[in-house]
């Protein structure tokens, strides 16, 4: 798949410069990659991937960036499918509030809290 070609040299590039933020990014999408083209469910890959780049967002951009709540929305849905305890339901909060209901961040929460 071009995708993960793609992703896996961006992860070089990224470790070879020692970019935290890229590596963290690169992974999670390597993760929802297979998700979602090969449908390899790995759980654990998908939700440590989806924690490790939302803890940095918030380190380094705070809770309300726009690039947080997507990070966050990632994490929820990568931990409802783990059934641990982060809720989209509070994700889905905070960017209402930041960006508003119209928002296709905000709608991307939504969806992604409606499904099952």
């Amino acid at each position: 798949m071009r995708a993960l070609t793609h992703f896996e040299k961006c992860l070089e590039v990224n470790e070879a410069i020692g970019c935290a933020d890229g590596i963290a990014t690169v992974k999670a999408n390597v993760a929802f990659a297979k998700l979602k083209y090969e449908g390899i469910n790995n759980n654990e890959e998908l939700l440590e991937s989806s924690r490790e780049l939302y803890e940095l967002r918030i380190a380094e951009l705070g809770e309300e960036d726009h690039l947080t709540i997507l990070a966050g929305t990632n994490y929820a849905f990568a931990s409802r499918m783990q059934t641990v305890g982060m809720s989209v339901i509070e994700v889905a909060s905070t960017s209402k509030q930041v960006l508003g209901p119209h928002h296709c961040t905000t709608k991307e929460v939504i969806w992604h809290s409606n499904r099952s």
